[in-house]
């Protein structure tokens, strides 16, 4: 209990202290402010994206199932639906397997018609994953005309209305019951460049015979959940060995044949961030200890001030621990007012963050400081207010105070070590160098990104999506007289300057069309390669 007391004293007393050195106090505190507000902020994000479990039920046991096509150029391709058949009907690792696939549709009859964003999924998905609308029920396999809604779209073309279930919307022109609303903020979380986008307005079924299809028809996004006893390795190799069977039964898969490949859900969708969230949290990490370094020689400078005082305390009896007590008290004072300025700083960062970010971080929306990030910030609180003790000790062997006090000063005695305030200072520039060099390389890459020509004149240009009724048959030459027929209407009204036609607009992040390409006339077409194509007027 008592060592408990005297370290309150000494509180007590490093405050009164630094109270009465505000430059010192202030310079200490918004130096760690910074170094920690920035590390905890970056820690925030990469413990939102990387770290924290995909909200579903155990986010684990989910899996993703890709189509390696590196032969044709593309590693990462979809399924089609009889190799989903096959995933169900012919492994026995999994609980089982479902399907997504991103595209549009229009609501229409119901105040001003709107083109969304939708996901067709097998009727399975969402008890496969563990969701669960907020509002109603899920889609079952007989609701061939029914849709679940997002939250933000109930809420901006509903007014979140109570009797939103049930309701009947026409959706591509045909009658569809709102069966429920799924919970604000949820996203399906598959990986980038599955050609998902996180921000669905809506979801539907697919058609039931989605699973009889060609088995060159691959568009299909196949999630999985491992059972509980299965190990990742072997529905791996089961997976692999399905696809070495599906190549030697099926001629489609032609020389060449099939390759199916599977990861870790959440391991798979942060893949292309995790080596950039890495570095910059590295890079700020280099930030704090900067900080620190400048703090601690900021007390260490302070310590030499105070030779005559400490070297008093020492020649009256005190012990090394009890001047430790001292330098500890000080430390902490700092520390914790630099800790809580560092937590309001990267709260305000974690905002700006989220407010400002980037569509490829569109993830960190739930971004929070939550217990694992304050233990995070109190932990380095900790440390930093143990290393702050030790500098000043450096400069405080008995012997040389002692010596200093019978002499009237330091500087009398030309005893005092400058190695430790000099390898501070050595390592400040280091730091400093290495943050400099840093943020120069960093914002030369983003100057070049910036500089790069994306092979179109954005200015001027408006865009707008068309939808076509899907129940409507359209041959070739009918399809092409509603195009020009619209863009000769277009092109009468004033100021425009031109019209074109295009089926994906550039960086969009609907699904892509693609086409496949032989070298030679003649060539085995399961060898050919595939090109990212879209479809343009004149």
């Amino acid at each position: 209990m008592a060592p408990i007391l005297t370290f309150g004293r000494d509180l007590r007393h490093a405050w009164r202290a630094l109270r009465r050195s505000p430059g010192f106090l202030w310079a200490a505190v918004l130096t760690l402010a910074l170094g920690i507000g920035a590390t905890t902020a970056i820690f925030t994000v990469v413990n939102a994206i990387l770290l924290e479990p995909l909200p579903f039920r155990e986010p684990e046991r989910l899996v993703f199932v890709w189509s390696d096509m590196t032969s044709a150029g593309y590693p990462r391709g979809p399924l089609s639906g009889p190799e989903l058949r096959d995933l169900r009907d012919r492994t026995t690792n999994f609980d089982g397997f479902a399907a997504v696939w991103a595209t549009t549709t229009t609501i229409t009859g119901d105040g001003d018609p709107e083109m969304l964003r939708i996901g067709l999924m097998t009727p399975n998905y969402l008890p496969l994953v563990g969701a669960a609308p907020a509002v109603g029920r899920v889609l079952a396999e007989e609701d061939e005309a029914a849709i679940l809604l997002s939250d933000a779209f109930w809420q901006r073309r509903f007014g979140r209305d109570p009797a939103i279930v049930g309701r009947r919307l026409l959706i591509n022109g045909q009658p569809t019951t709102v069966v429920g609303v799924m919970p604000a903020g949820f996203k399906l979380l598959l990986p980038p460049d599955a050609g998902v986008p996180d921000d669905l307005e809506a979801w539907q079924l697919f058609n039931r015979n989605v699973v009889n299809g060609e088995r060159g028809r691959m568009f299909l996004r196949v999630v999985g959940r491992l059972r509980a006893e299965a190990t990742f390795a072997a529905a791996r190799q089961e997976v692999e060995g399905l696809a070495a069977q599906l190549s030697r039964e099926y001629s489609d898969y032609g020389r060449v044949g099939r390759r199916l490949a599977l990861v870790g859900l959440q391991a798979d969708g942060v893949r292309p961030l995790r080596g950039t969230l890495l570095a910059l949290f590295g890079g700020v990490a280099i930030l704090l200890l900067t900080a620190v370094v400048n703090v601690a020689g900021l007390l260490v400078a302070r310590a030499v001030a105070r030779w005559r005082e400490t070297a008093l305390l020492i020649a009256l009896g005190a012990s090394r621990g009890r001047v430790f007590s001292r330098c500890l008290a000080e430390g902490t004072v700092i520390a914790t007012l630099g800790g809580l300025a560092g937590l309001l700083t990267a709260i305000l960062g974690v905002r700006v963050l989220v407010a400002w970010r980037p569509t490829g971080l569109a993830r960190i929306d739930g971004a929070t400081v939550d217990l694992r990030v304050l233990a995070a910030a109190g932990v380095t609180a900790i440390v930093v207010a143990v290393l702050f003790s030790l500098a000043p000790m450096t400069e405080m062997p008995r012997s040389r105070l002692a010596s200093a006090l019978r002499q009237g000063t330091p500087g009398s005695t030309g005893t005092i070590p400058h190695r430790i305030r000099a390898a501070l200072v050595v390592a400040q520039l280091a730091l400093a160098v290495v943050l400099v060099v840093g943020a120069a390389l960093f914002a030369r890459s983003f100057q070049s990104l910036l500089l790069v020509d994306p092979g179109f004149r954005p200015a001027g240009v408006l865009s707008f999506r068309v939808a076509l009724a899907p129940n409507r048959a359209y041959d070739q030459e009918a399809f092409n007289a509603f195009s020009r027929q619209w863009q000769e209407k277009l092109a009468t009204i004033p100021g425009v300057a031109g019209v074109g036609a295009i089926s994906h607009l550039p960086f969009d992040n609907v699904p892509n069309w693609s086409t496949t390409w032989l070298a030679e006339r003649g060539a085995d077409d399961s060898e050919a390669r595939r090109a990212d194509a879209r479809a343009v007027s004149p």
